[in-house]
Protein backbone atom coordinates (compact mmCIF):
# COMPACT_ATOMS: atom_id res chain seq x y z
CA UNK A 1 0.00 0.00 0.00
CA UNK A 2 3.07 2.27 -0.02
CA UNK A 3 2.67 3.32 3.62
CA UNK A 4 5.37 3.00 6.21
CA UNK A 5 5.67 3.78 9.89
CA UNK A 6 8.65 5.37 11.59
CA UNK A 7 9.16 3.89 15.05
CA UNK A 8 11.20 5.97 17.50
CA UNK A 9 14.22 4.42 19.18
CA UNK A 10 13.52 3.77 22.87
CA UNK A 11 16.41 1.62 24.07
CA UNK A 12 19.52 -0.39 23.32
CA UNK A 13 20.76 -3.41 25.26
CA UNK A 14 24.50 -4.08 25.20
CA UNK A 15 26.50 -7.21 25.95
CA UNK A 16 30.04 -7.15 27.31
CA UNK A 17 31.95 -7.87 30.47
CA UNK A 18 29.83 -10.99 31.12
CA UNK A 19 26.61 -9.05 31.70
CA UNK A 20 24.25 -6.57 30.05
CA UNK A 21 23.89 -2.80 30.20
CA UNK A 22 21.44 -0.49 28.49
CA UNK A 23 20.70 2.93 27.10
CA UNK A 24 17.15 4.13 27.68
CA UNK A 25 15.93 6.83 25.29
CA UNK A 26 13.08 9.08 26.41
CA UNK A 27 10.43 10.55 24.09
CA UNK A 28 12.45 13.80 24.35
CA UNK A 29 15.48 11.87 23.00
CA UNK A 30 17.47 12.05 26.23
CA UNK A 31 19.83 9.08 26.59
CA UNK A 32 20.18 7.44 30.00
CA UNK A 33 22.71 4.73 30.91
CA UNK A 34 21.91 1.81 33.22
CA UNK A 35 24.21 -0.92 34.53
CA UNK A 36 22.67 -2.73 37.49
CA UNK A 37 26.07 -3.87 38.74
CA UNK A 38 27.53 -0.35 38.74
CA UNK A 39 24.65 2.14 38.95
CA UNK A 40 22.29 -0.14 40.90
CA UNK A 41 18.81 1.42 40.65
CA UNK A 42 20.01 4.72 39.22
CA UNK A 43 20.31 5.79 35.61
CA UNK A 44 22.97 8.26 34.49
CA UNK A 45 22.17 10.85 31.85
CA UNK A 46 24.59 10.47 28.92
CA UNK A 47 23.27 13.25 26.71
CA UNK A 48 20.88 13.80 23.83
CA UNK A 49 20.42 11.28 21.02
CA UNK A 50 21.81 13.83 18.56
CA UNK A 51 25.11 13.72 20.53
CA UNK A 52 25.71 10.15 19.33
CA UNK A 53 26.70 8.73 15.96
CA UNK A 54 25.18 5.53 14.65
CA UNK A 55 28.53 3.77 15.16
CA UNK A 56 28.86 5.02 18.73
CA UNK A 57 25.46 3.49 19.52
CA UNK A 58 26.42 0.12 18.01
CA UNK A 59 29.65 -0.28 19.97
CA UNK A 60 30.87 1.63 22.99
CA UNK A 61 33.54 1.37 25.67
CA UNK A 62 32.71 1.78 29.36
CA UNK A 63 34.43 0.77 32.57
CA UNK A 64 33.01 -2.27 34.35
CA UNK A 65 32.48 -2.64 38.11
CA UNK A 66 36.20 -3.38 38.64
CA UNK A 67 37.29 -0.31 36.65
CA UNK A 68 38.46 -2.22 33.57
CA UNK A 69 37.51 -0.84 30.13
CA UNK A 70 35.12 -3.18 28.33
CA UNK A 71 33.81 -3.02 24.76
CA UNK A 72 30.04 -3.29 24.68
CA UNK A 73 28.19 -4.49 21.57
CA UNK A 74 24.54 -3.64 20.90
CA UNK A 75 22.57 -6.90 20.89
CA UNK A 76 18.95 -5.68 21.12
CA UNK A 77 17.39 -2.46 19.83
CA UNK A 78 13.98 -1.39 21.13
CA UNK A 79 11.45 0.72 19.24
CA UNK A 80 7.91 1.74 20.18
CA UNK A 81 4.83 3.21 18.64
CA UNK A 82 4.32 6.90 19.30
Amino acid sequence: NGKFTVLPLRGIIYSGGFHFTSYIITPGKEVWYHDGMVTKRRCIKKGHLTDFTEDSLKTRVEKNSSGKSVEWQAVVVLYSKK
